[in-house]
C-alpha cells in the first residue's frame, strides 16, 4: 500500500501520522484497503468491526495472523510454498 500525506494532514492528525509511520512494514493484507479508507473517513465500524483493528492510522491494528478467505494463514502459505493452490 502506498500513502501519500502533506504537511496539513501531519497537523490536523498528528496521532494517525505517527501510527501510519509506525505500521509502516508491517505486512497487510486486502482488509486494510477498505478499513483504512474508513478511518479516514471517519467511518467507526464495517459490518460490525472497529475500523482500528485493521486500519494503518491506529495504534492497534491487529496485523497478524494474515487470513486468506479459506481461513489460511498467508505467511504459513508463504513459508511453505503454497500460496496458490488448485481449486
Amino acid at each position: 500500500m502506498i500513502v501519500w500525506t502533506n504537511p496539513a494532514f501531519e497537523a490536523q492528525s498528528p496521532g494517525k501520522f505517527r501510527d501510519m509511520l509506525a505500521n509502516a512494514k508491517m505486512p497487510i493484507d486486502h482488509r486494510f484497503l477498505l478499513y483504512t479508507l474508513g478511518d479516514l473517513m471517519g467511518v467507526e465500524n464495517i459490518d460490525h468491526t472497529p475500523v482500528k483493528k485493521f486500519s494503518i492510522f491506529s495504534p492497534s491494528a491487529n496485523f497478524v495472523p494474515r487470513d486468506n478467505v479459506d481461513g489460511d494463514n498467508i505467511d504459513d502459505l508463504i513459508r511453505q510454498g503454497a500460496t496458490c493452490r488448485e481449486p
